[in-house]
């Protein structure tokens, strides 16, 4: 078996979605309007632990920016 083995087509980092793209899938799905195609592509071509890791921090900031809201609300309605 040689050393030097080909890497697989999913595995090469030219073909690895970067933090933008990733982001960009996170945003569509929190809209529901990704397609099953744009879902398979996030898949094969995305780490699972950057999925993860991005799908919480825009699920935290969501939380944070809706919080922000409340308190804006509340802070207007109570003048």
């Amino acid at each position: 078996m040689p050393d030097h083995q080909q890497p697989d087509k999913a595995e090469s980092p030219a073909e690895k979605l970067g933090f933008f793209s990733l982001l960009k899938e996170i945003l569509w799905s929190f809209l529901g309007v990704r397609t099953h195609k744009g879902y398979e592509h996030a898949f094969q071509h995305a780490r699972a632990r950057d999925l993860i890791l991005v799908g919480i921090l825009t699920t935290v900031l969501f939380v944070l920016i809706l919080i922000a809201i409340a308190y804006l609300a509340i802070s207007y309605a109570t003048r």
